[in-house]
Formats: structure tokens, C-alpha cells, sequence
């Protein structure tokens, strides 16, 4: 989840650390972000968003021989 507490816009991008450089999936509308050359997304935020975000393709469903975050 990225949010913003503040008026105005955020500061910085994100990175999924750990991972390969790969696509951000916004859950809510399904909407993709792909990475800079240096691995960070840039996701715009209005003053008090949110975003609820998958690390990855949203087609691709978790399996039982994939390892799931705690």
C-alpha cells in the first residue's frame, strides 16, 4: 500500500525490494506501472491517496510452490 498523509504531493518513488525490476498493478483499477532503468516507479498521488499495489502480473495467480510474504 503507498499513501500520502500530507496536503501535497509525495516525495520519492518506490521500489519493490528483493524482486527483479518489475511491473506495480494498482488493485483497485488494474492499472500498470513499469519501472525506471533504476528499478523505482513513479506513482502520483493526490493530497491524503492511496494506493493499494501488486508486485507483478495481475494474470499470473499465486501458486502453492510460490513463496508468499509474511
Amino acid at each position: 500500500m503507498r499513501h500520502n498523509f500530507c496536503d501535497g504531493p509525495p516525495a520519492g518513488g518506490v521500489r519493490a525490494h528483493g524482486r527483479p525490476p518489475c511491473p506495480l498493478i494498482n488493485m483497485l483499477s488494474q492499472e500498470r506501472t513499469d519501472p525506471d532503468g533504476r528499478g523505482r516507479h513513479t506513482i502520483e498521488l493526490e493530497p491524503y491517496g492511496y494506493r493499494w499495489l501488486r508486485v507483478g502480473d495481475s494474470e499470473r495467480p499465486l501458486t502453492e510452490g510460490q513463496p508468499r510474504r509474511r
